[in-house]
C-alpha cells in the first residue's frame, strides 16, 4: 500500500478517495449494492485501522514528510533543510 493511503497522508477526502481506489484495484466490484453514505463510513473506518511505519536516515526528510512539517510549522520545511544544510558545514 502507498503512503498516500496511510492515515494522516492527506486531506481526509482525498484520503478517501485514494483508498476507494486502491480498494477497486484489488476488487471493482467491493462497493456494488452498497449507498454512498456506508461506502464512506466503511472507509472511514479503515483510515483509522491503517498502521504507519516509516524509517528514515539521514538529515534531510523524504519530500512528503516536509510538507507535513510545513502544514504544522510555519516555514517548517525551510526550516528543517537551513538546519541540514548548516551540520553540513561543520
Amino acid at each position: 500500500m502507498s503512503d498516500e493511503l496511510i492515515r494522516g497522508a492527506n486531506e481526509p477526502e482525498e484520503e478517501l478517495k485514494e483508498i476507494e481506489k486502491h480498494l477497486r484495484s484489488i476488487n471493482p466490484r467491493l462497493f456494488e449494492g452498497i449507498g454512498k453514505k456506508k461506502k464512506d463510513e466503511i472507509l472511514r473506518s479503515i483510515t483509522f485501522t491503517l498502521i504507519q511505519e516509516k524509517t528514515h536516515s539521514g538529515p534531510i526528510p523524504d519530500p512528503e514528510t516536509l510538507s507535513h512539517y510545513n502544514k504544522i510549522i510555519p516555514n517548517g520545511a525551510e526550516r528543517i533543510m537551513a538546519m541540514a544544510e548548516n551540520q553540513q558545514k561543520t
